[in-house]
């Protein structure tokens, strides 16, 4: 895997290919910024910055609970704290 600069910008190349990464995970909702009173349908707020949201990724479910900040804007990003649990039935 190689890195190249696209336009000002660092982007994740195919070796064999010279093309761009595709994007492997895509859940409804995470396209545009997230706000307290915009979430999407499969996440949580469980209070002091900390949410629960649920999704699915190579055929695999997962729980992830992790702690959010709110910039400048409004807008939630996540932090690294946090964790992402597969639940066994």
């Amino acid at each position: 895997m190689s890195f190249s600069k696209v336009s000002g910008s660092s982007k994740r190349k195919c070796e064999k290919h010279g093309q761009a990464a595709k994007k492997l995970c895509s859940n409804e909702g995470t396209e545009q910024e997230t706000s307290l009173s915009s979430l999407p349908k499969n996440m949580v707020h469980l209070g002091d910055g900390l949410f629960v949201a649920v999704n699915t990724f190579q055929k695999q479910t997962r729980v992830h609970i992790r702690v959010y900040k709110t910039d400048d804007n409004g807008f939630l990003h996540p932090t690294k704290v946090g964790v992402s649990l597969k639940p066994e039935v």
